[in-house]
This record gives C-alpha cells, sequence and structure tokens, in this order.
C-alpha cells in the first residue's frame, strides 16, 4: 500500500510536466487518477486516496473507546468536507453537490449517535477536556487574527480585496496587474487572428468551470469599461458609465457603439451617427490637454 501510494503521489507531481510535454502514455496510464476531476485540482484523486485507510484506522487506534472513534471519524471527514468545498474539484458540478451533502448528512449522522455512546472514563474525560480548551484557545486566536485585520483594513484605505491587497490578507501572492495587462493584450492579439468558429471551438474544448471562469472575467471587464454588450452576469458593483477615452485619453468609439456610454443602444441605420453627436458634445466640453471626466456611475445588478 506505501508503494502505491508512494508512485500515485510522484505520478501526481509529474503530470502537469507530462501534459506540457504531450506525454499522451503517461497521462493515460495515470488516467484512473486524474480523470475525474477538474484540471487546475488534478491532485485531488491522490489526495483523497488515503481518506478509507485513515477512517478505518480510527476504529483501531481507539478499538476500546467508541467515542474517541467517532471523535476520530469525525475530524478526519471534517478535514476532506472542507478541502472539497473549497477546490469544489469533481469535473461535474452535481458530484460536487453530491458528494458535499452525503460528508455534511454523515457528520450530523455521527454527531447524534454520540448520544447513544457509553459513558466515557475519567482518564479520558481529562484528555477530551485538554482538547476543548485548545480549540478555545485558538478560536481566540482566530479572533485576535481578525480583530488585527480590521485595524489593518482602517488604516489602509484601499478598496477591501482589491489588486492593492497584501498577500498575507489575500492569502496568497497578488497577481501583478502590469504583467496581466500585457498577457490580455497578447491574448486580443491572437484572438484578432482566429475567425469566430475557431474561437468557438476552442470555447467547445473548456470544461464547465472554465467557460463560467471566461463568463465573469467578461463581466468584470464589462462593468470597468461601461461596456453593455460585455455584461453576461449578474453582479452588485458600481457600475462605469464612461467610455474608453476617459480612461486611456484617447478617442474610442467602440464602447460607443455598443450602447454603454451613453446608456441606450442604436440600431444599424444610426450607429455612427449618435456616437458622432455624443463625441462633438464632449468634445465641445473639454479644453484642450484635458480628458474627460466619468458621467456618474450607478451601484445595480449587471
Amino acid at each position: 500500500m506505501i508503494t502505491f501510494y508512494s508512485t500515485a503521489i510522484h505520478a501526481t507531481i509529474w503530470a502537469p510536466k507530462a501534459a506540457q510535454s504531450g506525454n499522451a502514455a503517461f497521462l493515460q496510464s495515470t488516467r484512473f487518477l486524474l480523470f475525474r476531476f477538474r484540471v487546475d485540482y488534478w491532485w485531488y484523486g491522490t489526495f483523497v486516496l488515503p481518506r478509507g485507510w485513515l477512517l478505518s484506522m480510527a476504529i483501531v487506534v481507539a478499538a476500546d473507546s467508541p467515542y474517541m472513534q467517532m471523535l476520530m471519524i469525525i475530524t478526519i471527514m471534517l478535514i476532506y468536507l472542507v478541502v472539497q468545498l473549497i477546490t469544489w474539484p469533481w469535473k461535474l458540478p452535481a458530484l460536487n453537490a453530491f458528494d458535499g451533502t452525503i460528508s455534511a448528512c454523515l457528520l450530523l449522522m455521527m454527531a447524534i449517535l454520540g448520544a447513544f455512546a457509553p459513558a466515557v472514563t475519567e482518564d479520558l474525560r481529562q484528555v477530551l477536556t485538554q482538547a476543548a480548551m485548545g480549540i478555545v484557545g485558538f478560536l481566540n486566536s482566530v479572533i485576535f487574527v481578525m480583530m488585527l485585520v480590521t485595524g489593518v483594513a482602517v488604516v489602509k484605505i484601499h478598496a477591501m480585496g482589491g489588486a492593492s491587497e497584501s498577500s498575507w490578507l489575500a492569502l496568497g501572492q497578488v497577481p501583478n496587474t502590469q504583467f496581466l495587462a500585457e498577457k490580455v493584450a497578447m491574448l486580443a492579439e491572437a484572438l484578432e487572428e482566429l475567425e469566430d468558429e475557431d474561437i468557438k471551438a476552442v470555447l467547445d474544448k473548456l470544461s464547465v468551470y472554465d467557460l463560467r471562469m471566461i463568463q465573469g472575467v467578461i463581466t468584470a471587464f464589462g462593468s470597468e469599461l461601461g461596456h453593455s454588450e460585455l455584461l453576461l452576469d449578474r453582479r452588485v458593483t458600481v457600475v462605469s458609465r464612461f467610455s474608453n477615452r476617459s480612461l486611456t485619453g484617447t478617442r474610442s468609439s467602440t464602447v460607443l457603439r455598443s450602447g454603454g456610454y451613453s446608456g441606450y443602444s442604436q440600431g444599424p441605420e444610426d450607429e455612427d451617427q449618435a456616437p458622432q453627436d455624443d463625441l462633438e458634445k464632449e468634445e465641445a466640453s473639454l479644453s484642450p490637454g484635458t480628458t474627460a471626466e466619468p458621467e456618474g456611475a450607478s451601484a445595480t445588478w449587471v
């Protein structure tokens, strides 16, 4: 068993390199370990392998104490449930819902069955009391950290969870916006070279999670650019009402033609005239060397 699990760990570590190099034979041989899970959480199959063994060992380790067996089983299942809910690793979203629901029901059942467990010994009672005190101390530590985070949020005036957030509050390194801007521009150039049918063929190969992620990214860009036709999902945010010109200082009629600037959509017969009128009004209100200010914003569902 140890040899098999060690091999599985090695295969999980090597899988990204094998996929990048196009090693189809390796991926096919490890398909039983990887294919059920999302490509960005390919390691979950190896992570979930020892769960059954750990649940069985709980009965062996605490053979004479039913209450300790239940406590160990609840702890193991709770750890796996938290990881599963954070990562949502199964390819099919329904399987994630089923897995989480089953685990929650089993935990609730174990908690109810605790009422039927025999009385614990005095020694075990002392151990459980110390464990409970340790959990209380951990909770106090969490509350103290939350107070520190609140203090930092009061001192540092910036958008909560924004691009300028610290890495320890963001639970990881925040992506560099300049680097992302370069990659987005590179992606835009690559998409311009493809036909609509080719772009659709690429999207057809993506998973449901990737498609939803792309939909969210498009909606985020549309919200910031004030482009109504790019708002594909609902979100509570401040919708920008300014054109691309107010962002970059250069003239752009793309957003105007979509109706994002003036709040209406033009038909084919007047899509050129209406944006031109808007630009003329904007230029008349500007002095040389200045750029347009945002016309306003509103918090709404988009």
